[in-house]
C-alpha cells in the first residue's frame, strides 16, 4: 500500500519549503493533488485557525502560532509520554539540566528550549552560537531547520562560529549562509572548548551540550573519514542519533556569564575581520 500525504500537510510543506506563496503559485505546486475550490477551502480553514496568515496576496505560515503549538506539543510529550517527566517552562529558573537517552531525544528538548526562549523574548539582540563540530548538520529535519531559521530571523544578527573545518562542517556552513541575518565563521581560533562542545547564547540565557566520549568518538570516525559530502554514509550517521547513551543539555540564566561567552564568540569574528583588512 502506498501512503499519500494529506493535502493539509502538502499545503504546509509547500509554503515552508518555498516561502510565502500566492494562491495561484500554491495551486501550481499542488495541481495534481487538489482542485482549486478545495484548495481555497483548506486555506480559508487554516487562516481561521491562525495556522496561515494572508499578507496582501501572499499566503504564509503563522510562525509564532506554530512555534507555540510546537512548544506545547513538546512539553506534553515530555510530561506525559516519555518515561522522564520534563517541564520545559523556564520562568524563574537559574540553572537546569535536561537528560536524554539519545541525541534523537535530546534534539526534541533542545528545540523546545529554543522555542520557549523565542516566545519569552521579543526584544532584538544578537544571537550567538558555537559548534566545535557541526554534527547535526546532515540529520536535522526540515521542521527543526524552520524552527532555527525563525528564531534567528528575530534577532538582528546571528553569529555562528564553527571551530573545525571538515567537509561536513563546510556543508553546514553553506546551509547556514543562506539563513537571513546569519554570519558564519569556520576554522577560527577560539577560547571555547574544542572537543564536541556546543553553545548557544540567547539573551540572558545560554545552553551547553558536551557529547559523551563514546558518542563523540563514533562521530569523529565518520566525519574524519568523509572527504567529500557525497561520500558520507547517511545510514551510519543517522544511527548515531538513536545510539543509546546518557546525554544532557544544560540551560543557565546568568546575564554576566552569558555576556562573557557571547564576547568570546564575537572576538573570533572581530579577529578574523582585522586579519583580512
Amino acid at each position: 500500500m502506498i501512503f499519500v500525504k494529506k493535502i493539509d500537510d502538502l499545503i504546509i510543506e509547500s509554503i515552508a519549503n518555498n516561502g510565502p506563496l500566492t494562491i495561484q503559485s500554491l495551486q501550481w505546486f499542488l495541481w495534481d493533488k487538489v482542485s482549486q475550490p478545495n484548495l481555497y477551502k483548506k486555506i480559508s480553514e487554516y487562516i481561521d485557525k491562525h495556522i496561515l496568515i494572508k499578507n496582501w496576496k501572499y499566503i504564509d505560515l503563522n510562525k509564532k502560532r506554530i512555534l507555540g503549538l510546537l512548544n506545547f506539543a513538546k512539553d506534553v510529550e515530555w510530561r506525559y509520554i516519555n518515561e522522564n517527566e520534563i517541564s520545559i517552562s523556564l520562568r524563574g529558573i537559574t540553572h537546569k539540566k535536561y537528560k536524554a537517552s539519545s541525541l534523537y531525544e535530546l534534539d526534541s528538548i533542545w528545540s523546545s528550549l529554543l522555542a520557549e526562549l523565542n516566545l519569552m523574548y521579543n526584544h532584538k539582540e544578537i544571537n550567538y552560537i558555537y559548534n566545535s563540530h557541526a554534527y547535526h548538520a546532515i540529520w536535522m529535519p526540515n521542521s527543526d531547520i524552520l524552527l532555527f531559521e525563525n528564531i534567528w530571523r528575530r534577532a538582528p544578527k546571528t553569529l555562528f562560529l564553527i571551530w573545525n573545518k571538515t567537509s561536513i562542517d563546510e556543508y553546514w556552513a553553506m546551509l547556514l549562509s543562506k539563513v537571513t541575518n546569519t554570519e558564519v565563521l569556520m576554522n577560527s581560533e577560539t577560547w571555547l572548548p574544542k572537543n564536541w562542545y556546543f553553545l548557544n547564547v540567547v539573551w540572558d540565557y545560554y545552553l551547553e551540550i558536551i557529547l559523551p566520549d563514546a558518542l563523540s568518538q563514533y562521530f569523529e570516525l565518520i566525519i574524519q573519514g568523509t572527504k567529500n559530502i557525497e561520500d558520507l554514509n547517511i545510514d551510519m550517521f543517522t544511527q548515531l542519533f538513536h545510539f543509546k547513551n546518557s546525554i544532557s543539555i544544560t540551560i543557565y540564566k546568568n546575564t554576566e556569564q552569558a555576556k562573557k561567552l557571547a564576547k568570546k564568540i564575537e572576538l573570533s569574528f572581530k579577529k578574523h575581520k582585522w586579519e583580512n583588512l
